[in-house]
């Protein structure tokens, strides 16, 4: 089935309002898939046929619409982007998904995934504006933020809705002014400082919502600078350089953090609150979007792909299994079914199943690259160095020929990299592939305490520093990345 967008956009998003389907006894690869190509991304669902053809019409509007009121977006990513849509929590707990969660989204090296479920009384199109921003505000970036500002700008977003041949951007969220004006405020200044939210209880994280959500709101718009663009760029610039967070604030806002509270009060005193309003025509020309069936093994790859980048590894193998027999599917399910035994170090068992699907698509660049990973993940983790050479070796001819496959792919260029990071290696070629990994995915954190780690060991004390510190001003302080950076921060001072 196609979906003409443009003259019947309006009454395609109108069934979204439509009841969700019951909830299915039949496991999630036997029921009825479907997928929807755009240039941006692909959508899957198990939802029926129009309703999952309004959700993605919305999504294109809604990331169109992004990019010309904040210029994001833009560029393609190098990293492919899937959405799914499912119906309830048991789909979630089969992917090893938090099941109170209404979405999650999971960034990668290779590939993106969105997925959320249907929520009662909830709309698919608030959640996955939420989880779209988030993934724009993400590592496909090509800067960092703050959390007050993903959460915040996620919050803005997350209104925007179709209105009488407008897409309208920015709208009131009445569930954040409703908490605004029934329960206590956290200082806007303490707002600018938190950079996690793991440990908040349910006031605190809300009321931080609120917070981001109304502080983004009146930077959008008021009415005495048009500069915010400039100003986010050169907040983000300060604080990567070991500003504090605070006096960032203020030198690139030109506000004083203390009276944030009293002009936001005053700015939202007299009950207007603007917003972009945008010509559905104007922003997405006539085209046609179509729904086409999927086969249970692609099905199952794509779940069985998603279990895996969230742990799940009996899951992972239930559909890797399910995967393996279909044609198309079966070659990067084996790598898949691989890459979970791997992960358990069980080397041994795991080697054939490379092998075949391999032998099975020699000239896919993902089942090259998976094997690639395998053998510098056994480098890693062998203590002889005649047998760790021959497993770099071997781990490099697979990331080679992956590469020469598809160059695009930032995964290879960084496994690549980090098979020069083992003692004993080239720095200067770490350090030359990691940049090119960089240069993909310039917000990327992991990507760049690696690319900190190779500058150490090459003795570019500044280039480590630099790196190191705008790692830790982005990152989770008790997280293994924020860790590695500290100690390549003490390292690269100690050096001097």
């Amino acid at each position: 089935m196609s979906c003409r967008i443009g003259s019947i956009v309006l009454v395609a998003f109108g069934l979204l309002i439509l009841s969700a389907h019951p909830a299915s006894a039949k496991p999630l690869e036997d029921r009825k898939w479907i997928e929807i190509q755009t240039p941006s991304f692909r959508v899957r669902s198990d939802l029926n046929e129009k309703k999952a053809l309004a959700l993605t019409v919305h999504l294109e509007l809604f990331r169109r619409a992004v990019s010309i009121v904040t210029n994001m977006g833009q560029a393609n990513s190098p990293v492919p982007t899937d959405i799914y849509i499912v119906r309830g929590s048991g789909d979630f707990e089969d992917l090893g998904i938090d099941p109170d969660w209404d979405g999650v989204f999971q960034p990668g090296l290779r590939r993106n995934f969105i997925v959320i479920r249907d929520v009662p009384g909830a709309s698919e199109a608030y959640i996955l504006n939420r989880k779209y921003a988030l993934y724009l505000l993400g590592d496909q970036g090509s800067s960092n933020y703050p959390l007050w500002y993903k959460i915040g700008f996620a919050e803005y977003l997350s209104t925007a809705q179709l209105h009488s041949g407008e897409f309208i951007i920015g709208g009131a969220n009445e569930n954040l002014l409703w908490d605004a004006s029934h329960f206590q405020w956290i200082p806007l200044r303490d707002v600018l400082s938190r950079e996690r939210d793991e440990g908040w209880n349910d006031h605190d994280e809300q009321m931080f919502h609120v917070g981001a959500w109304i502080l983004v709101y009146y930077l959008l718009h008021r009415p005495e600078h048009d500069t915010f663009s400039q100003d986010m760029a050169h907040f983000v610039g300060l604080v990567e350089s070991g500003e504090d967070d605070l006096v960032a604030f203020e030198e690139s806002f030109r506000i004083p953090a203390e009276d944030l509270d009293t002009r936001i009060m005053r700015f939202f005193h007299d009950g207007v609150v603007p917003v972009y309003k945008l010509d559905v025509d104007k922003i997405l020309p006539d085209s046609a979007l179509k729904a086409v069936p999927l086969l249970r093994g692609q099905v199952s790859l794509g779940l069985g792909q998603i279990a895996l980048s969230q742990r799940n590894l009996r899951s992972a193998i239930r559909w890797f299994k399910v995967a393996s027999t279909d044609d198309v599917a079966g070659p990067r399910a084996q790598a898949g079914w691989g890459v979970v035994l791997a992960s358990i170090a069980n080397w041994e068992k795991a080697e054939p199943y490379f092998e075949e699907a391999i032998a099975s698509a020699p000239e896919d660049p993902y089942c090259q690259l998976d094997f690639g990973k395998y053998w510098y993940d056994r480098a890693r983790g062998s203590d002889d160095p005649s047998e760790r050479a021959t497993y770099l070796a071997r781990a490099r001819e697979r990331l080679v020929t992956a590469w020469k496959l598809d160059d695009s792919i930032p995964e290879t260029y960084v496994v690549y990299g980090q098979t020069f990071l083992l003692e004993g290696q080239r720095i200067d070629l770490a350090t030359e592939v990691l940049e090119k990994a960089e240069s993909l995915l310039p917000s990327n954190l992991t990507i760049r305490v690696l690319l900190a780690q190779a500058y150490l060991e090459a003795g570019k004390r500044e280039n480590a520093a630099g790196a190191a510190r705008s790692v830790l001003a982005w990152s989770n302080p008790d997280s293994n990345t924020a860790e590695l950076a500290k100690e390549i921060l003490a390292e690269s001072a100690g050096n001097h």
